[in-house]
């Protein structure tokens, strides 16, 4: 994993982005388009249910992860911690556990 070494070395300390808010946006659409799938998924009782609960877990991760990351400070990064603390952490490990449980069963019904 010598790309991470580099990353930490190479990568500018600060950076301006002029697309800020189209950043913020897309994740959280990409978040309700998960979400969509998954809710599609749970109703059909698809396959492909617990693969899209993962998904929705890693969303949830990497968005309260760039949330505290990319917070002003003070006031800013406390809400931001709350949110990661009380909402998207434990929702990421309530799809993790709903995607390890259908994969369960999944596995014992082929048995």
């Amino acid at each position: 994993m010598p790309w991470i070494v580099n990353l930490h070395y190479t990568l500018p300390i600060r950076q301006s982005l002029a697309q800020w808010n189209l950043t913020w946006v897309g994740i959280d659409l990409i978040t309700l388009l998960v979400i969509i799938a998954v809710v599609y998924l749970a109703l059909k009782r698809g396959a492909w249910l617990s693969l899209a609960l993962v998904a929705l877990a890693t969303i949830n991760l990497a968005d309260g992860w760039f949330d505290i990351l990319t917070s002003s400070g003070g006031q800013d990064t406390t809400h931001a911690i709350m949110l990661a603390v009380l909402v998207e952490i434990p929702w990421a490990m309530v799809s993790i556990w709903g995607a390890v449980t259908i994969h369960r069963q999944m596995i014992a019904s082929v048995k």
